[in-house]
């Protein structure tokens, strides 16, 4: 991942609306284990140009990070569970 990212989205320049570091550490530890994300965060239509309003999805979808990242409901429908 880069590191410059990292440490806008870590720095004071957080925004309320974008990833934190808690996000980043999960991001990180999905790419490490090479592990699909799930996260209820909404797809962004375009990537905003702040790093710091950025959210899971978009970040999981740069180059440069390539995480696949679903979300919930994704999830349980690819499980193909019924539940009653």
């Amino acid at each position: 991942m880069e590191v410059a990212f990292l440490r806008v989205a870590a720095s004071s320049n957080y925004h309320a609306k974008g990833v934190g570091e808690n996000d980043i550490l999960i991001i990180a530890t999905a790419r490490l284990h090479g592990a699909e994300l799930v996260s209820d965060e909404e797809r962004q239509p375009t990537t905003p140009q702040v790093p710091a309003k950025r959210k899971i999805p978009a970040v999981c979808a740069l180059p440069t990070v390539s995480v696949s990242c679903i979300n919930f409901l994704e999830y349980i429908k690819r499980s193909e569970e019924v539940f009653r």
